[in-house]
């Protein structure tokens, strides 16, 4: 491929280091080492799941609604400046109500919005008023949370073949394993109460990855137990906590058993959304957008990318959501130059969802430019085995590695025909931008989102173009259509 590039550049990519396996992104397999030999003898499944049944206290509650208020929180690892810590984190209080006789939950956000969500091991559905409403879509995002509730994981573990693993250390303790579908249920020798469950998922970034629900602190009312705090970690780094607030109110129970008849109705058709894809991998029709004869936006409804031909050489400008997705722009890059073989993708930032094409166009060849802080994360996701469902770099292995080219302070590319500039804010450390002079074009990758309001990004893009010399006609980003940069500065009036 390197022929196709101009000689600065063919200097660059020679001079690359080819990837390697370490990176930022924490991750490290499993949250602790542990030791596992086998069960004894006359251990039962079937027979421990029962235990655990009544440890918990579901079977002494077949009759009635159980209804908690936790927090949750959603550690947004996968958007936050940075692949390490500390990160975003989303947090909400909830009213839970759980139907121990069908294993059915019901959330909701306080204060009360007016809808909540319904939701079994299969399905989930939205209710408003009367109105309720089967969702696929949702239950693909919120399924993880529901192995957050171990009374759920037990209603959904009494069905089907269970057998004994053996025993492991966890904790600090042995623990009889569970398996069932793939998936380990931990359960405390002493009591038979869940201690944790561990199961290998599909994930969109690194192929799959190994998450961990951790339930501590037991606390009992009445004939119910429930964890003060239940956790959810991927590859040992914390993703989801739920915290059960202590107590509901002065007086009350920590766990509220309700007649039926005083709670809401919990039954559901039978509908199964197991097998819906992730969101970001349906694929969605692309097309473009002609900022010139040479560059073009290729957008989707959800992110939009831009392409530019420069000489003899295709410079992408990000890659976002899915191999589904770089194959279409694949057939579209294909289509407007048909006669070049040479792609340059241009990585401006780290968000998960915005590195999701770049597997694939490792294993297509194309040489990666991007900024110095962002090549330990990419080598560590272009590295990465995909095992549970190979991928097209997964099958490209002998190939020879893929290339990173990396910039601290800008790097012009094509003779100056593209160049790299970081936009270094306070808020877009170790992000880039990319001007195309001829064009009069500004690519600000997710820092320009939106045009009718005053932003922290948008005024750092506009503080670096200044702080560069450069004068653009107009701008484009992953959220934002065709714009004239005379817009960008109106919504962003110096202060």
């Amino acid at each position: 491929m390197n022929r196709y590039l101009l000689p600065t550049l063919a200097l660059l990519v020679f001079a690359a280091r080819p990837v390697a396996p370490q990176g930022t992104w924490p991750g490290r397999d499993r949250l602790e080492t542990e030791t596992c030999v086998a069960a004894p003898a006359d251990a039962d499944a079937a027979q421990w799941i029962r235990r655990a049944r009544r440890a918990v206290g579901i079977d002494a509650v077949q009759d009635r609604l159980l209804r908690w208020r936790a927090t949750d929180v959603d550690v947004q690892y996968f958007q936050s400046d940075r692949p390490a810590p500390p990160y975003i984190e989303s947090v909400e209080l909830r009213d839970w109500w759980f139907d121990a006789a069908t294993g059915v939950e019901r959330w909701e956000r306080l204060p009360a919005s007016g809808s909540a969500m319904l939701r079994t091991a299969q399905s989930a559905f939205v209710v408003r008023d009367t109105l309720r409403r089967a969702m696929a879509a949702l239950y693909r995002f919120h399924e993880p949370t529901r192995a957050l509730n171990p009374l759920a994981v037990l209603a959904d573990w009494s069905e089907g073949r269970v057998r004994v693993a053996g025993t492991c250390s966890f904790r600090g303790y042995p623990r009889l394993v569970l398996e069932r579908d793939a998936q380990r249920l931990y359960l405390d020798f002493k009591s038979a109460m869940p201690v944790k469950l561990e199961r290998i998922e599909r994930h969109a970034t690194w192929g799959q990855i190994r998450a961990e629900y951790v339930y501590a602190t037991w606390w009992r009312s009445g004939a119910v137990a429930l964890p003060m705090v239940a956790v959810r970690y991927v590859d040992g780094v914390e993703h989801l906590r739920r915290n059960l607030t202590l107590p509901l109110r002065a007086g009350e129970q920590v766990v509220a058993a309700l007649a039926r008849a005083d709670g809401p109705d919990l039954a559901l058709p039978a509908v199964d959304h197991r097998n819906t894809p992730d969101p970001f991998a349906q694929p969605l029709p692309v097309d473009t957008v002609r900022v010139d004869d040479h560059t073009f936006l290729l957008a989707t409804r959800a992110y939009t990318h831009a392409v530019t031909l420069q000489r003899d050489t295709v410079y992408l400008l990000d890659a976002t959501t899915s191999e589904s997705r770089s194959r279409a722009d694949s057939v579209w890059i294909a289509t407007l130059f048909p006669r070049v073989r040479a792609v340059v993708l241009v990585v401006t930032d780290l968000a998960w969802p915005h590195v999701q094409g770049v597997r694939f166009w490792a294993a297509r060849g194309a040489t990666i430019v991007t900024h110095e802080m962002s090549r330990p994360f990419l080598e560590q996701l272009l590295a990465r085995r995909w095992t549970l469902a190979p991928d097209v770099l997964e099958g490209a292995r002998r190939t020879r590695p893929p290339r990173v080219i990396t910039t601290r302070t800008g790097l012009n590319l094509a003779g100056g025909g593209v160049r790299l500039r970081p936009i270094d804010g306070v808020a877009s450390e170790g992000a880039l931008y990319v001007a195309i002079p001829s064009a009069g074009f500004v690519w600000a990758g997710d820092y320009i989102q939106n045009v009718s309001s005053p932003s922290q990004y948008a005024q750092e893009m506009i503080a670096a173009i200044a702080r560069d010399g450069i004068a653009p006609d107009r701008v484009a980003a992953q959220h934002l259509s065709l714009s004239p940069w005379s817009t960008v500065l109106s919504a962003n009036p110096r202060p």
